[in-house]
């Protein structure tokens, strides 16, 4: 029902961190939570779902819907959706066996990444690809 953080790369210009390497954090909120859910089957995705503590607020409608269309355009984007004033985009990343056990998330401050939301989407899409083929995965 978490992820954990492998690594993080951090900016040079004086902001808060998002996530730190290690971290762990719920699969239910969040461009990289889920992304990593929206390629789990429906058991898991309702697993999840039932251990997850405090979803009195969560549309499951809802968060399936989400979970469909992230599978059909091939990314997540959040904004203040785990944290307030940050957006995320993330991409799945597919192995060998093409499943996705792995993202890749581009997050900040939403007032620096919303302007060049579009071209940061089109090379972490593009990113997601490189590093799928690379894993033996088709993207």
């Amino acid at each position: 029902i978490e992820r954990i953080c492998i690594d993080a790369v951090e900016t040079p210009a004086p902001l808060m961190h998002i996530v730190r390497p290690g971290e762990r954090v719920g699969l239910l909120f969040g461009a990289t939570g889920r992304v990593l859910l929206a390629y789990c089957g429906r058991a898991e995705v309702d697993r999840v779902i039932a251990e997850t503590p405090d979803t009195s607020t969560l549309n499951t409608d809802e968060l399936k819907q989400s979970l469909a269309e992230i599978r059909k355009r091939g990314y997540g984007c959040t904004s203040g959706q785990r944290i307030l004033g940050v957006t995320a985009v993330s991409v799945p990343i597919f192995d060998i066996d093409e499943k996705v056990r792995h993202s890749l998330s581009i997050t900040g401050p939403s007032i620096r990444i919303d302007p060049q939301l579009a071209e940061l989407t089109e090379v972490i899409v593009q990113a997601g690809v490189d590093i799928s083929r690379s894993m033996g995965g088709s993207a």
